[in-house]
């Protein structure tokens, strides 16, 4: 090795100048092909410019050299988890802090590691020992904040190290679960100051923009996070942010679904293999459903019925769990099912693998382009058929054959807009009854109260317009925001006021109602609750119809803006259902100022739903395991 080649390619690496390192260091290996520190350097350059899948392979070329030294096991760790190998990435940096146990940062990276796998408990004990070493560390102190499921020691990092982008990032991270979304904006540009490329930072940026009714801003700084590291987590975040952008239609969510899949195939050696004609086409079928949300979500309420009424004798059920915190709702999926099998800290291949050895006939992908979604495995085929269900688009995966709904949901005509086969059950949708409250009295109060409790991101200039207008038409009438602690953040206070300015001293902000009671009692209070567009509540909307209060809504141009349309029409209430903005504009104002109109309507709408197909779970169930034997039946034939 040419020494001084090396020293000056070396000072411009740790100068910043990664691209002249990179293409010095390569130079030299065309001298020195088996030099392990050139191809250590290589790898972690590569990492550097956001090539982790290329830096992974030079790293192992340099291991294969160097042996399992801790600050290249280091390295790998920090590759594999960028590149979503969280299974290796853990391993990696376990045998670093074997071989090194005071290399701090991957002690720190491991803590991180395992909070996000589930592993709680040990997260905490690394995150604390790393702590120990290094007391003032910004990173530590996250790490064994998040662990610990603490904000306390989160907020002593700014304190200790304000020119720490990594803490900045973690810092953001926490306030953005914490729904605090101006503290999250702070942090999080804070991080890009310090990082320009930070792809987290940007995707931070890019949820709240989404939280504070910007979904056109937020779809910009989802693309430059994907731009800044090209993930499929980070793509599927995009995904979900484009259902919320009135200009992106179904067709606009199919291409860009698809070139998450082309994406996602790069890293896939090749599908598992599977044989149709001849089988048995009545015998048991193992049916397994993979999903992030066995827990308190509303995609679990919308399933756990079915699978606890699945004809056994018939039907064998597996769950595939991506969990991070289990709670009850989990351990009621855990009793329920015949397999359950934690795929949290497994790669998509080793999830895939395991689920391939369980014979599973159908595997059903729950949730879709959701958060921790596990769609990527559908690309492996582990299961001869695959299924997806309960997600809000198509998932953009060939390799998944069959994409859940009904006909109100996706009309006669939608085929081309989904990349799956289309099954139409008889009523998609299988609420789960609340237990709490009777419903609202009729005729309370002589102002009409409307109210909204969806999530913020699915608001936008569109929605703020026609409540402004509908306020208008109705002088008396005030509007009540809630949803979680969304709505006590002051940015988003603002934002909504500016949006709404004519009306703005009508709007009531609720802090988090603490616990479900609060929540459904709030929800009889109000007269009328508004939907979103064009991405539309489905719980939210289920919730208030139970409490008696009618929900005005659009049947949109796409699934997650008809599903409103789809509940009210299931119970004869078509009345509430508007086909563009000045139709929901007219339902609302006239329902909000008549009175007599308010009352005949409010009492019985929980009988309504009760006698609806949504509640009847033993026929929803049926219907679903005839889907489940159609396709069956139509792969033994193919």
């Amino acid at each position: 090795m040419s020494v001084p080649d090396f020293e000056e390619a070396a000072a411009r690496h740790r100068a910043g100048d990664v691209g002249f390192a990179l293409r010095a260091y390569r130079r030299l290996l065309c001298h020195h092909v088996a030099d392990g520190l050139l191809l250590h350097l290589v790898g972690v350059a590569l990492h550097q410019q956001g090539r982790a899948g290329e830096a992974l392979r030079w790293l192992h070329r340099a291991m294969l050299v160097l042996g399992p030294q801790p600050l290249l096991l280091h390295h790998i760790g920090e590759a594999a988890w960028a590149s979503g190998d969280i299974s290796r990435a853990i391993a990696a940096h376990r045998g670093a802090v074997a071989g090194s146990p005071d290399l701090i940062e991957s002690r720190i990276s491991l803590s991180l590691l395992l909070r996000d796998a589930g592993a709680g408990e040990e997260a905490l004990r690394e995150g604390r020992i790393a702590l120990a070493v290094q007391p003032g560390s910004p990173r530590a102190l996250t790490a064994v904040a998040l662990a610990a499921e603490s904000t306390v020691d989160a907020a002593r990092v700014t304190a200790v190290d304000p020119g720490d982008a990594g803490a900045w990032l973690n810092l953001g991270a926490m306030r953005l679960r914490d729904a605090a979304l101006g503290g999250a904006a702070r942090a999080a540009r804070l991080a890009l100051v310090l990082a320009p490329m930070a792809a987290q930072a940007l995707s931070n940026l890019g949820a709240v923009a989404l939280a504070l009714g910007e979904p056109a801003r937020a779809v910009r700084l989802q693309r430059r996070a994907l731009a800044a590291m090209p993930t499929s987590a980070l793509h599927s975040n995009l995904l979900f942010t484009l259902l919320s952008d009135p200009d992106a239609d179904d067709h606009v969510l199919l291409a860009e679904a698809q070139r998450w899949r082309r994406r996602v195939l790069a890293a896939v050696p090749a599908p598992f293999a599977h044989v149709g004609a001849g089988g048995d086409a009545e015998r048991r079928l193992v049916i397994g459903y993979v999903s992030a949300d066995f827990r308190r979500h509303p995609v679990a309420g919308n399933v756990v019925e079915l699978l606890e009424r699945h004809d056994r004798t018939r039907f064998a059920v597996n769950c595939y769990a991506e969990i991070h915190r289990a709670d009850a709702v989990t351990e009621r999926f855990r009793t329920l099912a015949d397999r359950w099998l934690p795929i949290a800290g497994m790669s998509d291949g080793e999830a895939a693998a395991a689920i391939r050895r369980d014979k599973v006939d159908l595997l059903v992908f729950l949730g879709g382009h959701t958060a921790s979604n596990r769609l990527a495995i559908g690309a492996w085929k582990p299961a001869p058929i695959q299924a997806s269900f309960h997600a809000p688009s198509t998932t953009g995966l060939a390799e998944i054959d069959y994409w859940l709904s009904d006909a109100a949901l996706t009309p006669p005509g939608w085929e081309d807009r989904f990349a799956e086969r289309l099954h139409r059950l008889p009523a998609m949708y299988a609420f789960q009854a609340p237990t709490l409250l009777d419903e609202k009295c009729a005729g309370e109060g002589e102002a009409p109260l409307f109210g909204s409790f969806n999530n913020p991101g699915k608001l936008n200039d569109a929605v703020f317009a026609g409540w402004s207008r509908i306020l208008e038409r109705v002088p008396a009438a005030r509007l009540r925001l809630g949803y979680r602690a969304y709505f006590e953040d002051r940015a988003l206070q603002r934002r909504v006021r500016a949006a709404m300015a004519s009306v703005a001293d009508r709007i009531e902000f609720l802090p988090e109602a603490g616990d479900a009671e609060a929540h459904f009692r709030r929800l009889r209070d109000v007269d009328v609750v508004l939907d979103t567009f064009p991405f539309g509540g489905a719980t939210s909307t289920f919730e208030a119809l139970w409490m008696g209060v009618p929900v005005v809504t659009m049947a949109g141009d796409r699934f997650v803006g008809r599903v409103g349309a789809a509940i009210c029409r299931n119970i004869g209430l078509e009345d509430l259902v508007a086909e563009d903005l000045a139709g929901y504009v007219e339902r609302a104002a006239h329902l909000a100022a008549e009175r007599t109109a308010r009352r005949g309507l409010q009492p019985g709408l929980r009988d309504r739903l009760k006698r609806s197909s949504m509640m009847d779970y033993p026929r929803q169930v049926r219907a679903l395991e005839d889907a489940y034997r159609q396709m069956w039946r139509r792969h033994c034939r193919v």
